[in-house]
């Protein structure tokens, strides 16, 4: 049985796996995937310019819509 030492929040955890699994294991650890995972400044940031977008779309919209009904 093979047996890596993953971190999570700075704690070390020792896992038991089949034997050749352990790189497979350390390199999906959970410390890992979050280190990849955006802030919440990030999610923040995307989420702001995604409504500006849609807002903008919305705006030029109703701007074409209200020029077509003074025709």
């Amino acid at each position: 049985m093979g047996q890596v030492t993953v971190k999570i929040n700075g704690y070390a955890y020792t896992v038991i796996c089949e034997d050749g699994q352990e790189q497979h294991l350390q390199d999906s650890s959970l410390e890992k995937l979050l280190s990849n995972t955006p802030t919440s400044v990030e999610m923040f940031q995307n989420t702001k310019e995604s409504i500006s977008i849609r807002l903008d779309e919305r705006h030029k919209t109703s701007r074409y819509l209200t020029g077509l009904l003074s025709l």
